[in-house]
């Protein structure tokens, strides 16, 4: 009994706090599969209502720079202050570059978290009108992984009408990085109720649902069942979580063609902002029957790890706690740490390892008791 008024209280505050948010009344598009259910991912989504980037409301949540300490493509420059969050929406703008002609300050915000597959993940965006790319996209951290949700440019009409989407991993052993996607993969896409996307905010999102499968959706429409068919140095596909990055970006292509925003054009606030309005995310988890109310609840999750055996990754759900994850090998010695943050799921490599059985020992963050399992690579 107790354990079930607890499941039912979550649930209802969950669903208090998802019906308070920007996003309230519009539904998930995708549908979370069998015996499953949405859930909110609080860690990562944010309606953005509360001024500045200095308080816990931002900071627990984003970084005002990108992953790595990467200033961007091109003739991109990322700085914190072309970022800013005004009471309604977080906005990101270019600046001419000091002592350039065509360089751009641009602002980048990424979140402080990863997120791994299944999910989804949806954003609220009105685009500039610049020739800035105007984005919302994914990337692994080690920077081998890559999921452009939207690329857009405003400053062609034919630009403005369509929804981009690209994949891409990386070869990061070569300098530049080797795109091992081969030819593009870029598809655009439209639907009956998006025109020109730059006149108002619209929803773009994905359904990522595994390795190998990711669904792109506008407005609540799916405009592309994309199969990644490369695979990485690893052999492996989409396998890594991802962060999130919402960033305004000069491309050099586009200065080579003659195309580039002027200073009349970065000083103009009106066409110069890539607004967001919102971003939610959410996972999956497994849904009971209740007994006592005859209506689905959201079953509590605990730490697990999955598939054991392994021979190329192991997946560590970190249920409703943050954990430090170490992995040891037949000997004791240390061969990997972990980091994992409630409500998450992890894609952990393993393929490197030798073939044996392992010691996954975790701990939950505030605790000195620890736990350790088993884990057999093939």
């Amino acid at each position: 009994m107790k354990k079930t008024n607890f499941l039912i209280i979550a649930a209802l505050l969950t669903n208090y706090h998802c019906f308070s948010q920007d996003w309230n009344g519009i539904p998930i598009p995708a549908a979370a599969g069998a015996g499953k259910q949405w859930q909110i991912m609080d860690y990562i989504s944010d309606s953005f209502n509360y001024n500045g980037k200095t308080g816990t409301a931002f900071t627990t949540k984003w970084k005002d720079s990108y992953v790595t300490s990467w200033k961007g493509p091109g003739l991109t420059n990322f700085v914190p202050a072309n970022s800013t969050v005004n009471g309604s929406e977080l906005q990101v703008i270019g600046s001419r570059q000091a002592g350039t002609t065509y360089g751009v300050n641009c602002g980048v915000v990424t979140s402080k978290a990863a997120i791994g597959y299944p999910c989804f993940i949806e954003v609220s965006m009105k685009p500039g009108m610049t020739s800035l790319a105007n984005n919302f996209w994914l990337i692994s951290a080690d920077q081998t992984r890559e999921i452009d949700i939207i690329e857009i440019y405003g400053h062609t009409d034919w630009f403005r009408r369509r929804m981009p989407s690209n994949y891409h991993i990386f070869d990061t052993t070569t300098s530049p990085p080797t795109d091992l996607t081969g030819n593009s993969h870029q598809q655009f896409h439209q639907t009956a109720t998006a025109s020109d996307l730059t006149t108002g905010f619209n929803r773009y999102g994905i359904h990522w649902i595994n390795a190998t499968r990711v669904d792109f959706y506008l407005n609540g429409v799916r405009v592309r069942e994309l199969t990644v068919d490369a695979r990485g140095t690893d052999g492996q596909a989409m396998i890594q979580p991802m962060h999130i990055v919402l960033d305004t970006e000069n491309h050099e292509w586009l200065t080579n063609a003659g195309t580039h925003p002027t200073n009349a054009q970065l000083s103009n606030t009106a066409i110069n902002r890539n607004r967001y309005n919102w971003i939610r995310a959410y996972k999956t988890v497994n849904v009971s029957k209740s007994a006592n109310l005859n209506k689905e609840v959201i079953t509590s999750t605990e730490f697990k790890f999955y598939p054991n055996p392994t021979s190329s990754i192991v997946e560590i759900n970190s249920g409703d706690s943050d954990y430090n994850v170490e992995l040891h090998d037949s000997s004791g010695r240390l061969v990997q740490s972990i980091e994992i943050v409630k409500n998450s799921t992890k894609q952990v490599p393993v393929s490197h390892l030798k073939s044996g059985v392992y010691l996954l020992k975790y701990t939950k963050v505030g605790e000195s008791e620890s736990k350790t399992e088993k884990l057999v690579i093939k």
